[in-house]
């Protein structure tokens, strides 16, 4: 009886020896700047007066953190404050004053409002507005097009040479044939 107590009184010493060993194998893991492989670790106990012989594995498994990561976005490019940004507006299409009404919304919208024009012969008949923008004025471009209704693929960066002569503009928008002729 003596003997089946010391033995179990071995296994139990294992057990204990093996979780002590794995805990300070995870305290090690977390400590450390990398996560660990996978280390095995094998104590032998030998009984003094038994045969028995207890052994205990222990496997320490790496600890990782995972930080949850948001896709970027693109940056919006911001606007200017709209009292700085000077627009023209050129009619290219034959519907008359579309130009002039669409200047009035903006200026009313606190836009610099430059003289209304007719669009140069060689872009008209023009089916979708256009809208340009100077380099640094994409974010203006963008909020021009939403307050007058203008779809997103409208708003191109101003080619050189421009199709529209205007030294002073910053956005120029020239009128198609679609909802924008019929604006204002």
């Amino acid at each position: 009886m003596f003997r089946l107590f010391r033995g179990i009184l071995l296994v139990v010493i294992g057990i204990v020896i093996g979780v002590v060993i794995l805990a300070s194998s995870l305290d090690e893991a977390d400590d450390a700047a990398a996560p660990t492989p996978t280390q095995a670790t094998t104590e032998t106990t030998q009984p003094t007066t038994s045969d028995t012989t207890t052994t205990t594995a222990s496997t320490a498994t790496p600890t990782t953190t995972t930080q949850a990561t948001t896709p970027e976005t693109v940056p919006q490019p911001q606007a200017n404050d709209p009292s700085v940004v000077r627009v023209q507006v050129a009619n290219a299409t034959d519907v008359a004053g579309a130009a002039g009404r669409l200047t009035t919304e903006l200026t009313v919208a606190g836009y610099i409002g430059l003289p209304a024009i007719n669009a140069p012969d060689e872009l008209k008949p023009l089916s979708q507005s256009i809208i340009y923008y100077e380099p640094d004025y994409l974010g203006d471009a963008n909020q021009i097009a939403n307050l007058v209704g203008a779809s997103q693929s409208s708003i191109l960066p101003l080619p050189v040479p421009s199709p529209i002569t205007s030294d002073d503009a910053h956005v120029i928008i020239v009128i198609g044939d679609d909802n924008l002729a019929q604006s204002g």
